[in-house]
């Protein structure tokens, strides 16, 4: 998918486990990068750094879906906190 045809979209969104988003995409595909951005803050998560965001839903299967499609699954990772300690008190 070309990164012009990047769609935004409403996911729905559920509470979850607290869930980091990390990823490291190539500057050559920087649309694809600020899509992902748009998209994290939709779903309410918080920014840690620019590429490593913070929130408390689970993920919706479309979301997957759509960095599937836009071939960006290598350059996600996302993951699921089952016990937070002292360094992680709020969302």
């Amino acid at each position: 998918v070309s990164p012009e045809k990047l769609s935004r979209r409403t996911y729905e969104k559920k509470d979850g486990a607290l869930i980091i988003v990390t990823f490291d995409i190539p500057e050559r595909e920087r649309r694809k990068r600020n899509w992902l951005r748009a998209e994290l803050v939709a779903l309410e998560f918080r920014m840690l750094q620019q590429s490593v965001w913070l929130g408390k839903i689970q993920i919706p299967e479309d979301f997957i879906s759509d960095l599937r499609k836009y071939e960006m699954i290598p350059y996600v990772h996302i993951f699921s906190v089952s016990k937070s300690g002292s360094i992680i008190t709020k969302v």
